[in-house]
């Protein structure tokens, strides 16, 4: 894990929400978990101040043996997808 204390500091001109305070504290920013027959679950936030509409929802990262699998299951999650 990595709390908002043992962020490293952002590179000179990055603009994400380069207005808002540093956070501070033991609050985490990211989790990795290993999971059974070595699948890994990444788990990451962001400061509310710093959400904006394209930020808002969900990301998912999901790894496949090959690219097919990755294709089919691209193909099939899209479907009716906005």
């Amino acid at each position: 894990m990595m709390s908002y204390a043992d962020m490293p500091a952002m590179p000179a001109g990055d603009p994400a929400c380069a207005d808002g305070p540093r956070p501070m504290g033991d609050g985490i920013m990211h989790a990795r978990l290993a999971l059974p027959g070595g699948a890994l679950l990444f788990a990451g936030d962001t400061r509310r101040e710093c959400l904006t509409t394209a930020s808002k929802g969900v990301m998912l990262a999901i790894q496949y043996d090959t690219v097919d699998q990755a294709h089919g299951a691209f193909h099939a999650l899209s479907q009716g997808a906005r």
